[in-house]
């Protein structure tokens, strides 16, 4: 695996603009540590993506429980349009995973975009240590089939 010309060149350019080294790895993988959350960049040469993600949480002695509260945030519940958790296998962590397309994104872009990453991997990070707060959500049906947005 290895990491497409523009995405390469695209990686320098907010390496030098941020004075970091976000050369990939040797399996295309580029890292960057924001604010505590550990996010990590990659674009397989066939892909015409991007694809961001940072590790949550491992998954505890409560996997069941663990693993439906990540299912529920993923319908509606995470703060990252387009994003989707994930269980990396190997790990057995919970995995914020987002992608874009890499064609046209200029460094600005990928910054924001590793931004709004650490910011709702952080959101979702607190939500688990946060009190019971789904325990006073309003019920999201308003009427018989229909749904409040």
């Amino acid at each position: 695996m290895g990491v497409g010309q523009h995405t390469g060149r695209l990686l320098a350019e907010l390496g030098d603009l941020a004075g970091i080294d976000l050369t990939p790895d040797p399996e295309g993988v580029a890292t960057v540590l924001l604010d505590g959350v550990r996010i990590s960049l990659e674009c397989p040469e066939e892909s015409p993506f991007l694809y961001l993600h940072a590790a949550l949480w491992r998954l505890g002695p409560d996997r069941g429980r663990e693993i439906e509260e990540a299912m529920r945030a993923n319908l509606f519940g995470l703060p990252l349009s387009g994003a989707w958790l994930a269980l990396d296998g190997t790990s057995d962590e919970v995995v914020l995973c987002s992608a874009a397309r890499s064609a046209g994104l200029a460094p600005d872009d990928l910054a924001a975009l590793i931004e709004a990453t650490a910011v709702a991997a952080r959101d979702l990070q607190a939500r688990r240590t946060a009190p019971d707060a789904e325990a006073e959500v309003a019920p999201v049906l308003d009427g018989p089939g229909w749904i409040r947005i």
